[in-house]
């Protein structure tokens, strides 16, 4: 997807509602067990790829409370830039900047580095650039100018009276990311007070038994035709 992602509501209650529902029908104990099978496994990388879509839309999520980022525009930042460049950086420094923006041009510099013009910012012939990181040329190749697009950038910085957003990557690109790193490391985010892991894996697997043999859900860990299964499943356990 090049645009926005819709806030799915959904999706976050039944992630926030899978800690009471552990409570309850799981006796308030939970397993230890990490260990996920195939279809387990893209049940819960559905589920948190809904609430990082979410995350990127300002939604209430659960992964927020773990990931260090802002949800920003590019005039915002350009803006900021201009009025204090000092203060921009400390705003912007070590947070993962989700950014929304217009595109004005596609361009490579001297390098053959590729990045985007976005439009932002008081004067019209200075604007924010954003520069991406290898790997993204099919991607930026589909985009024109005019379009909205929402990436993710690491760093920010002020060059000749710009704003400079450097190692971007596309939007979906890093929620597809961010799915698996979480995946993989969910033990380890198991010892964090600010989330529970633990009740929302068991909440998986109780889930996972429940749906039939051709779910939607075990295609792949990206679809939203899931999260209507998983609701319908969600409503009858609350029952």
């Amino acid at each position: 997807m090049l645009i926005n992602y819709k806030f799915n509501k959904t999706a976050v209650k039944i992630l926030l509602g899978s800690f009471i529902i552990g409570n309850t029908l799981l006796n308030a104990n939970t397993s230890n067990d990490f260990t996920l099978s195939e279809n387990e496994q893209k049940v819960y990388g559905n589920m948190i790829n809904e609430d990082l879509k979410a995350l990127i839309n300002s939604g209430k999520t659960i992964f927020s409370k773990i990931i260090n980022f802002t949800v920003v525009s590019a005039d915002t930042i350009q803006k900021d830039y201009e009025k204090n460049e000092i203060f921009a950086d400390e705003k912007y420094k070590n947070k993962i900047l989700i950014v929304d923006g217009k595109i004005k041009s596609i361009n490579k510099d001297m390098f053959n580095n590729a990045y985007l013009s976005l439009y932002g910012g008081k004067n019209q012939f200075i604007n924010p650039q954003a520069q991406f990181k290898n790997g993204h040329i099919s991607w930026l190749s589909k985009l024109s100018s005019n379009q909205k697009v929402k990436i993710v950038c690491y760093s920010s910085r002020m060059i000749g009276g710009m704003a400079y957003l450097k190692d971007c990557i596309p939007s979906d690109v890093w929620i597809d990311d961010t799915t698996k790193e979480i995946i993989d490391n969910s033990e380890k985010l198991s010892k964090n007070e600010n989330l529970n892991i633990k009740k929302m894996i068991d909440f998986v697997k109780l889930v996972t038994q429940k749906l039939p043999e051709k779910s939607s859900c075990f295609k792949d860990s990206s679809n939203s035709s899931c999260i209507k299964e998983i609701e319908k499943i969600f409503s009858s356990m609350k029952k």
